[in-house]
């Protein structure tokens, strides 16, 4: 099987203008290809088309590109891909095009009216929208939306999320197991963070605590609930306070795997009183220190 594709810019006396299979989509899905050099001639990247191409390291695309469109999850999956160029003339990217990457960066040529690229992430020009993480941890400030799973598996170990950004979409930072500390700007009105965990504005909610969080950490008194799965797996921490001595609930699998002291500000009596879910703790190995007298 060719692991180095070079598509044609003419077939049979035709332009070739798409990369896509007779139904519209992944044509190279799953294949073990390592580089694919795209002509000047495609204008279309469709759906999947090089859908969890794992070993796909290079894709060669010119300055002078007539490539409009990049399907949904056309990259998806491309964990070997270390740099991708997108050209001026691309105005569409679809949804989840690059998520699952790892550690990408991108250039996207500066008279791009769609697209930008600052710190090597993929930014939407007219929503504000990082649509894929870079290398870098630093979000730059006039992002406003965080795309869902943007940084997925991008290997960041450490994540700024500044002042401008109001939305961060669901599993936005997941499979990041070095990833250690998230900061908010104080100018943020919709997110904050305390010892390196993200939550809302209001520090009632607890949004995601990163998978490579080391030594010891308090949660806010303003915390109303630990969530389900918040400190699952994350084996780096050695002790957590809870301030809280109203708190409402513990989710299942907050715990799980974890090997730790849990300081809690109320007595015993108010500890065993909260509600916890019945697999709350499973596989943790924990102790307690309950700080009121009864």
């Amino acid at each position: 099987e060719e692991t180095e594709i070079v598509i044609p810019a003419e077939y049979e006396g035709l332009p070739v203008v798409a990369i896509r299979d007779e139904y519209g989509n992944g044509v190279f899905s799953g294949k073990a290809i390592t580089s694919v050099t795209v002509p000047d001639s495609v204008t279309e990247i469709a759906r999947n088309a090089f859908y969890n191409c794992a070993a796909l390291a290079e894709i060669n695309i010119g300055a002078g590109s007539a490539l409009a469109t990049i399907g949904g999850r056309a990259f998806s999956g491309c964990s070997s891909l270390e740099e991708v160029y997108i050209p001026a003339s691309v105005i569409s990217i679809g949804d989840s095009a690059f998520n699952n990457c790892g550690s990408i960066s991108f250039t996207v040529a500066e008279n791009n009216a769609a697209y930008r690229s600052p710190n090597g992430h993929l930014v939407e020009r007219g929503t504000n929208t990082l649509l894929r993480g870079g290398r870098s941890g630093d979000i730059p400030n006039g992002v406003e939306v965080i795309a869902q799973a943007a940084f997925r598996y991008a290997q960041v170990t450490q994540i700024s999320v500044p002042a401008s950004v109001r939305e961060i979409g669901n599993y936005a930072f997941d499979y990041n197991e070095n990833l250690e500390y998230i900061s908010v700007d104080e100018g943020n009105d919709c997110y904050s963070s305390a010892d390196g965990v993200l939550y809302n504005a209001e520090r009632t909610e607890l949004i995601f605590a990163p998978e490579g969080l080391q030594g010891e950490i308090a949660l806010p008194v303003t915390l109303s609930a630990i969530p389900s799965f918040a400190f699952d797996g994350r084996t780096g921490l050695t002790g957590v306070y809870i301030a809280n001595e109203n708190l409402e609930s513990i989710g299942s699998f907050a715990f799980r795997g974890c090997g730790l002291e849990i300081r809690f500000a109320g007595t015993r009596e108010a500890w065993d009183a909260i509600p916890k879910n019945q697999v709350w703790n499973t596989g943790a190995q924990l102790t307690y220190v309950c700080e009121a007298q009864a």
